[in-house]
């Protein structure tokens, strides 16, 4: 490599993402709960951490937060709706960035298992075209992800 370069990392990713930029709080979940514990001061007074989805693609989420989350943590994110209804995902943390001093954290989330309806109305909701009620496909078991 010529004195002066830089090696530059290259990154691949298996899906697309969609930009967005959603208020949500996120849970840890899982056996992680008994794990990772958030100090009061982290969370509103519902034991919650507040987030932003700022991306989604089919394989996963991606929060800007200003708590750090260990990588393998898996979290429930929880977006409100217009009309009441509330969009839950699992995901687990693969993907740990420092953005800014503030401090402020990027946390890109795996699913953890098929998202189904959720991915749906999370597409939904970014295209404008729903209030997170319009999912039509099934979740399997319901057990990582639903529509409420």
């Amino acid at each position: 490599m010529p004195a002066g370069e830089q090696k530059q990392e290259l990154v691949v990713r298996a899906h697309s993402r969609r930009a967005c930029d959603l208020a949500a709080k996120a849970v840890v979940a899982g056996e992680d709960a008994s794990r990772v514990h958030l100090t009061g001061s982290a969370t509103g007074t519902d034991g919650a951490l507040a987030c932003r989805v700022v991306d989604v693609s089919a394989g996963g989420v991606g929060l800007s937060t200003a708590c750090f989350m260990p990588a393998n943590c898996t979290l429930r994110v929880s977006v409100d709706c217009d009309g009441g209804s509330t969009i839950s995902v699992e995901g687990v943390v693969k993907r740990v960035q420092m953005t800014s001093a503030e401090p402020r954290y990027y946390l890109g989330l795996a699913f953890a298992g098929a998202p189904g309806a959720s991915l749906d109305a999370l597409m939904d909701l970014i295209d404008g075209s729903g209030d997170g009620r319009e999912a039509t496909r099934g979740d399997g078991d319901g057990s990582r992800g639903a529509v409420a």
